[in-house]
């Protein structure tokens, strides 16, 4: 464990729905399919050698089960489970009750600014980030390793919708395989 007591004073995890996150992960490891990306979001303890990164050559990547267990069932910790799908649609209930989380753990007493709040929204919108990587300004966007041309980080946003997306087969299969797991952060 990284993550010690003494360093952590909690822990914000951020949740999205597998079937969304595949996208992602298609685009951002360059796969050529749905089905390898799939399999490759079952697999634990995957490496993936050769990253285009200032950081680490190397990474170690777990499946997307083991990483949300590995951070939700921290019960030394206190903790916030943040639906990817709420900073979207409820983005000012949703930064307020972060706020509320880091205010409460850090002891702050102050009270809770709605202008930063919706200066936040803003400056973080998905529409602004992608303007930042498209003039260059965003570091962590990789490089296809087959055609070393540089990938899109911010990808497809809200349009990144696996009901639209997925064929009926993988969609069906990931409902299935994830099926316990959905249920608990109330996917449908």
């Amino acid at each position: 464990d990284f993550t010690q007591p003494k360093y952590t004073l909690g822990i914000i995890y951020v949740i999205r729905d597998p079937r969304n996150v595949i996208t992602s992960v298609k685009n951002h490891n360059s796969f050529e399919t749905y089905e390898e990306a799939y399999e490759f979001m079952k697999k634990d303890n995957t490496t993936i050698w050769g990253l285009d990164s200032d950081y680490a050559k190397t990474n170690v990547i777990n499946s997307w089960r083991i990483n949300y267990q590995s951070w939700t069932r921290k019960d030394k910790y206190k903790k916030i489970i943040v639906k990817y799908e709420d900073m979207l649609n409820k983005p000012e209930k949703t930064f307020y009750e972060i706020i509320e989380f880091v205010n409460k753990i850090c002891s702050f007493d102050k009270e809770i600014d709605k202008d930063k709040i919706n200066n936040a929204i803003k400056t973080t919108s998905f529409e602004n980030l992608k303007k930042i990587e498209e003039k260059g300004q965003f570091r962590e966007a990789v490089h296809n390793l087959k055609t070393k041309e540089k990938k899109k980080f911010f990808f497809k946003g809200a349009e990144n919708d696996w009901r639209k997306i997925l064929d009926k087969k993988i969609a069906e299969e990931m409902t299935q395989y994830y099926k316990d797991d959905l249920k608990i952060f109330g996917y449908n």
